[in-house]
């Protein structure tokens, strides 16, 4: 047995010392935070007093309040993957032990106070553990569906457990486990193998199908089986002596209702609950042979754990979620603990592991995280790193059994996209047509959808609008517009890309999504695309080139040359900074892969990282830019462990004048068994906060969410600081072995003077050596300095209707003041930051001023304020101006269109 760690204040703790690290490339390791995983492929156990609930979670256990079902913390047992755990019962040395089974080891812990008592080390890989008694715990020794023997452990002293001998239960095709203080059974393929402590020996009953199911009576009067073909067996009298004597045969009792295989099967007090893929629960008394059922899981049952007293249920379900299930009498509605989705997790699942599934992490403004990981519904994290059920975004609402068929006849979320604000949630969906594909082999052999989603009052997404079949062919871009709420753009393969817009109309008549504008680059399949930082040009990526366009008139602007002519741009990303326009894109060849990054008013590439030299060998790299703190940007290679982090540094020179580059900040590499599905910056801890890093521009001060290709969620502090321990538990008290949250720091940011800078809140160098206005500098397109969206659209007809309504004759028009307020009223932006409307007596005198105020150039309203601060930060920017040029040329063609 090996002795257990000691911490400082003497007490056993295997918290820190889990081997599960990300190493940095400057040698040091760094322990990531576990927010969310696989938690329904190993049965969860109850602790002694019924008041938390253990679940595996991948190389951890999580544990819940049965009362909140809330995440307390989570254990890391210091060993590898969790395969099997039982609670023990209380005793004078431990009010509630928990045995915890890991990759060939066995250890035990206090949960209420998540310390490590003791490990010892078995001779294999540990299936299925249970504690029977106070001083006695059973533990199959093998591998699920191969060889397997069942050892006994004596751990009448906690401190230091010791093997007690093998029972007489060896099997070669280890199936499910089930044992009471005197009696255990475990299925090996079509057989039951049962054994009691004074036999000495075990029996073995043959059956005619394979078992998928065992549990055993509590009184000891029958052993309950479950088979493929959905029967439940009821084997009386065969773990009893006296009634086996004889030779007599036994004949089990059948009951038959389930149509698919039996999953599960627990004793519940007198009750028998059985489970399986029709998403039901099975209830039924043996007694009296009277059956009722609990309908309506959302998804099917694999695995259930009865609490000691019998009053609480756990189920765990196939879409990666908890039920719980109070009292089994009356009318029984579940509470659900959910985690973040997986790819279509069959109860068949053997291969699925590894296979990179299509998930997005969308970090958002408010610095939450959004995930569309199992490719079923968006699922949003708290600042806990909890999944907030009730703001899940579900996309196809139904209650049918989840077969074993083809993902892609199902339909499956394929890109996700979120307004600057969150307000509306753009999805696309696709899925195969297997009808269609037999009559039209060379035709459409998809269908695809997408679907606008609005953010209520109480922070749920509605439904909004439906486009079916909005491109030919599979679609590669979906993006919002950086300011306007109710721009999209989407792309497909089909060569055609278009804008989405939902007209403002009035509240009693909703206004749909249409498509505004649609265009095609010489017929050649879009890749991918964005908006510009301020929102007036789009970007797509071609085969070698990126191409602009201006997003008002949908005309080509420029054409970049993007590698050679094969050579595929496969992310586009624009940010701005330092008072420039930068456009971003990975470029990928056959033999090169690179990131390029242009200046889009001097329409020249400032660096580029050469992505094959970074990460060695050939494969596909995927990136990730943030921009809030100076730019920095992280790519990984798919399939590959490696994630790097580089930093945006201009640098002058005598010569040369300004030099840009990219300057690689860290290389954190995971753990040889998992590797990168996508990752995503989060909101980084500055001074004082979360993690300790004080300052802003240090080579690691950002965090990381990473999901990996154990479909696990994880926190990577990247500034090497670990998250402070706490205990976060509404029932008074709980495990400490480390929260799982992902936190949301707040941070203060500059205010900035560019024209994107007001969204993305980018640091603006005063001394940048490229502006946006400067003279003589070739310029792409001349971006225009506008007040608000309305004057960005223009005189369009939805913002003429607000002044001068149509449908009102001429003699019945209001007199020219009110139009002339009615005007300032929706072009116009008041002054100060509220945003309210002046309350002198004059309003429109008022409004007039500020109307002024807004074309007036930066330095004479400066020197019109004076010193006064107040004003001075209630006066808009140079950002918030509105060019006179283009005022000029507005009034200008509305009188041209009055003649």
């Amino acid at each position: 047995m090996d002795p257990p760690d000691k911490s400082a204040d003497g007490h056993a703790r295997g918290l820190c010392d889990n081997g599960f690290t990300v190493a940095l490339s400057d040698g040091t390791c760094i322990q990531p935070s576990l927010v969310s995983g696989v938690i329904v492929e190993h049965r969860s156990a109850f602790a002694a007093k019924s008041t938390r609930l253990f679940t595996p979670c991948g190389a951890g256990v999580l544990c819940h309040s049965v009362r909140t079902g809330k995440h307390l913390g989570v254990i890391m047992p210091a060993a590898g993957r969790v395969t099997a755990i039982s609670a023990g019962p209380s005793s004078s040395m431990c009010a509630e032990p928990l045995a915890i089974g890991a990759k060939g080891q066995v250890s035990l812990w206090d949960s209420k106070s998540g310390t490590c008592l003791s490990r010892i080390r078995m001779d294999g890989p540990i299936a299925a553990l249970r504690w029977i008694t106070s001083g006695t715990i059973l533990v199959v020794c093998g591998t699920v569906a191969g060889p397997a023997e069942v050892e006994q452990l004596d751990v009448s002293s906690l401190d230091a457990p010791r093997m007690a001998g093998l029972l007489p239960l060896t099997v070669e095709h280890a199936g499910p486990f089930d044992a009471t203080a005197d009696a255990s059974a475990i299925c090996d393929g079509n057989d039951l193998v049962v054994c009691r402590s004074e036999w000495g020996r075990s029996k073995k009953h043959a059956h005619k199908d394979t078992l998928t199911a065992v549990s055993i009576d509590p009184a000891g009067r029958f052993v309950a089986t479950g088979d493929v073909r959905g029967v439940v067996w009821l084997w009386w009298g065969i773990i009893d002596e006296r009634e086996m004597a004889g030779g007599m045969q036994c004949v089990p009792g059948r009951w038959h209702w389930h149509a698919h295989p039996v999953r599960c099967l627990v004793h519940c007090g007198p009750l028998l609950l059985s489970g399986g893929d029709e998403g039901v629960l099975c209830v039924r008394n043996v007694d009296d042979e009277t059956t009722s059922f609990v309908p309506r899981f959302p998804a099917p049952l694999s695995h259930m754990a009865a609490s000691t007293n019998g009053q609480q249920l756990c189920i765990s379900l196939n879409d990666n979620s908890l039920a719980l299930v109070d009292g089994l009498h009356g009318w029984v509605k579940p509470r659900y603990i959910h985690a973040l989705d997986v790819p279509v997790y069959s109860t068949d699942h053997k291969g699925s592991r590894g296979k990179a599934p299509a998930a997005i992490l969308h970090a958002l403004a408010d610095g939450s995280l959004a995930t569309s990981c199992g490719g079923r519904r968006v699922q949003f994290l708290d600042e806990r790193g909890n999944v907030m059920s009730g703001r899940s975004v579900n996309l196809n609402r139904g209650n049918t059994t989840m077969k074993a068929s083809d993902p892609m006849q199902r339909w499956q979320l394929r890109h996700a996209a979120f307004s600057s604000k969150a307000s509306w949630l753009l999805t696309c969906e696709s899925r195969r047509n297997p009808a269609l594909e037999r009559f039209d082999i060379e035709g459409a052999s998809q269908s695809r959808i997408l679907k606008w989603w609005f953010r209520g009052g109480d922070e749920q997404y509605a439904i909004d609008c439906v486009a079916t079949d909005p491109h030919s062919a599979d679609i590669t871009m979906a993006v919002p517009h950086p300011y306007d709420e109710t721009i999209f753009a989407t792309a497909s393969l089909d060569g055609s890309f278009k804008c989405w817009c939902r007209p403002a109309v009035g509240a009693a008549s909703p206004g749909l999504w249409c498509c505004t504008a649609i265009g095609n680059w010489r017929s050649r399949p879009v890749l991918s695309g964005c908006f510009s930082a301020d929102g007036s040009i789009i970007a797509l990526g071609f085969h070698g080139f990126a191409v602009l366009w201006d997003h008002k008139s949908m005309t080509e602007l420029r054409t970049l040359t993007a590698g050679e002519g094969a050579d595929r741009v496969l992310q586009l990303s624009s940010v701005a900074l330092g008072g420039r326009f930068l456009l971003i894109a990975n470029v990928c060849g056959i033999v090169r892969q690179e990131v390029v990054c242009w200046d889009l008013v001097r329409l020249e590439a400032l660096a580029t990282i050469d992505l094959v030299a970074a990460f060695g060998g050939r494969g596909r790299c995927c990136m990730r830019v943030e921009a809030r703190l100076g730019l920095r940007l992280l790519a990984y290679k798919a399939g590959g462990s490696e994630i790097r982090v580089w930093r945006f540094t201009s640098t002058k020179s005598p010569t040369n004048g300004t030099v840009s580059f990219f300057e690689e900040e860290v290389c954190a590499k995971l753990p040889s068994c998992s590797y990168v599905l996508d990752v995503a910056f989060m909101s980084r801890a500055l001074a004082g906060g979360n993690g300790g890093v004080g300052k802003v521009d240090g080579s690691r001060a950002c965090r990381l969410a990473c999901w990996t290709s154990d479909y696990e969620l994880w926190d990577i502090n990247l500034s090497g600081t670990e998250t402070p321990l706490k205990t976060r538990d509404p029932d008074s008290s709980g495990p400490t072995a480390g929260t799982c949250a992902i936190v949301a720091e707040r941070q203060d940011h500059l205010s900035v003077a560019t024209a994107a800078g007001r969204l993305i809140n980018a640091v603006v160098d005063p001394e940048a050596s490229c502006s946006l206005n400067t003279p003589g500098v070739l310029q792409l397109v001349d971006f225009p300095v506008r007040t608000t969206l309305e004057q960005q659209a223009g005189f369009v007809p939805r913002f003429v209707q607000k002044i001068v309504p149509s449908h009102v004759p001429s003699h019945m028009l209001p007199p020219p003041p009110a139009i002339f307020e009615s005007l300032l009223d929706v072009f116009a932006r008041r002054s100060g930051s509220s945003g309210a409307p002046s309350n002198d007596s004059n309003n429109v005198a008022s409004r007039e001023s500020q109307a002024t105020i807004l074309v007036r150039p930066s330095v004479a309203l400066v020197g019109r304020l004076g010193d006064d601060s107040d004003l001075l930060e209630a006066a808009p920017s140079l950002s918030e101006l509105a060019d006179p040029l283009w005022m000029d040329t507005l009034v200008g063609q509305v009188v041209a269109a009055r003649v």
